[in-house]
């Protein structure tokens, strides 16, 4: 056993370093254990598995528990909602028939070609999604402010509505992902996905605040009326995003 820590030079008393509390090991650092390290730099301690099930089927109960300082058994807000978002667009990047969308603006376009049109189809698509992501990072900040002052009368930890507003935005891809496999309109994606995240804010305050059934209907609906115009402003730039992305066809079919 090394007799001062590598990573800060400290004494060692123990198998961790006071200091920093790296683990003092003499093992040899292999591709295995860099593998190691690197889920639990992303994932640490606790099973991203773990929490997202129960984000998705015990609506409030994460927000509840880091808000009174569950840190083990939680994943950081920040860390949950980029893991969600990149399952969704790896999900998404396997699973969207874009090989059909690139037949049907080949049909469009017939002067440009094909190439050209799988390229902009591919780039405009992703272009689309990681706006609509970035979007929701912003709406999930208005959100917080929101509900924040809506709430504030129940003197909610100063934490809870920036966690809370994460753990929801954090769903909405998951939920615009999961409707757009069954429809195919994004107009109708959204409101479906808007419907259902009325629905789970309304438990979500209930179990998050430990709130009556009326309190919390209050709340949601008070909430409604600022996360409805979020989601469909996300639309609108996911919509816009992908226009411009596929404006060059439009060019190149005209000249």
């Amino acid at each position: 056993m090394p007799t001062a820590c590598n990573n800060c030079a400290s004494p060692l008393s123990g198998e961790y370093c006071s200091q920093c509390g790296q683990k003092s090991t003499q093992e040899e650092y292999d591709l295995k254990q860099l593998l190691v390290d690197t889920r639990f730099q992303i994932f640490p301690r606790a099973s991203f598995v773990r929490n997202l099930v129960a984000l998705l089927f015990r609506p409030g109960h994460l927000t509840w528990l880091f808000s009174q300082g569950s840190r083990i058994q939680v994943m950081n807000p920040i860390r949950l909602y980029l893991a969600t978002v990149a399952l969704c667009f790896v999900l998404d990047a396997w699973l969207t028939p874009l090989g059909e969308l690139s037949s049907e603006m080949r049909s469009n376009f017939p002067n440009v070609p094909a190439a050209t049109v799988d390229a902009c189809v591919q780039y405009g698509w992703q272009a689309a999604k990681l706006t609509s992501y970035i979007t929701h990072m912003a709406m999930g900040g208005a959100y917080a402010l929101a509900i924040r002052r809506i709430a504030r009368a129940y003197h909610p930890p100063k934490v809870w509505p920036w966690v809370f507003s994460i753990h929801l935005m954090a769903l909405v891809p998951l939920f615009e992902f999961v409707f757009s496999v069954i429809v195919d309109n994004l107009l109708i994606v959204e409101g479906l996905a808007g419907t259902i995240g009325c629905i789970y804010t309304f438990l979500a305050f209930r179990k998050s605040l430990s709130l009556r059934w009326s309190e919390a209907g209050y709340l949601a609906a008070t909430g409604a009326l600022v996360l409805i115009p979020l989601l469909f402003l996300g639309f609108l730039v996911r919509a816009i995003a992908l226009t411009v992305a596929l404006l060059p066809l439009l060019i190149l079919e005209i000249t």
